[in-house]
């Protein structure tokens, strides 16, 4: 806490998509914040699925991983018949 303004300050650290809209959250909540990016979300050109035996569920912890499961369900169909479950309002309202 800064004592000579009495203001919180955050150091917002990432990810790199959507920074500004958690600096602009820390500002309405009365925050300070100062961007400091460390975190960028890249795609590895890796399967999200490799074809082999359908797992039981789906968890998607992050909405970066939607593209790829996408990509993985158009090129396996059948991965489009397993139960897939979102952690987190945001992801769960872009899965849809």
């Amino acid at each position: 806490m800064d004592t000579s303004s009495n203001v919180w300050h955050v150091l917002v650290t990432g990810p790199l998509q959507g920074l500004e809209d958690w600096c602009a959250a820390a500002g309405e909540a009365g925050w300070r914040a100062t961007p400091f990016p460390l975190v960028t979300i890249e795609a590895t050109g890796t399967p999200a699925w490799s074809g082999q035996t359908l797992p039981g569920w789906i968890a998607v912890t992050s909405s970066n991983a939607l593209a790829a499961l996408k990509d993985s369900i158009d090129a396996h169909p059948a991965l489009g018949d397993v139960p897939v479950c979102c952690v987190g309002e945001a992801t769960a309202q872009r899965a849809t």
